[in-house]
């Protein structure tokens, strides 16, 4: 019997996230600061759903959490598209912000590459 592998979070397809409707103006512009409060939001319910997990270590609850984290990073990544940031732009971050943790020590193992 053949086990299948769990992948590392490092292995993950971000990509897979799709941004929303982003919040906009009257006018239809995007707007930062509603859509940063859309991202606060989302950050409460995923806090709520960690202390609920925390304090009753379910699957449910664990799922919940998840699926809060998830929204999170969703509104985050309309945030990205809707101020009109380019994939160059996003890659080059990630990197630069990937090789900060790593100088900092900020990440558990050694040995990860991001293409720098």
């Amino acid at each position: 019997m053949m086990r299948r592998r769990a992948k590392k979070l490092q292995d993950l397809d971000y990509r897979h996230l799709h941004p929303t409707k982003p919040c906009r103006h009257h006018d239809g512009k995007f707007d930062p600061y509603r859509q940063m409060e859309k991202i606060k939001d989302e950050y409460k319910e995923a806090y709520e759903a960690s202390v609920y997990w925390r304090d009753q270590p379910t699957g449910k609850n664990r799922e919940k959490q998840l699926e809060e984290l998830i929204d999170m990073a969703t509104a985050i990544t309309t945030y990205i598209a809707g101020a009109g940031y380019t994939k160059e732009e996003v890659e080059r971050e990630i990197c630069r912000v990937n090789l900060k943790n790593w100088l900092r020590g900020y990440w558990e193992e050694a040995g990860g590459h991001d293409g720098l």
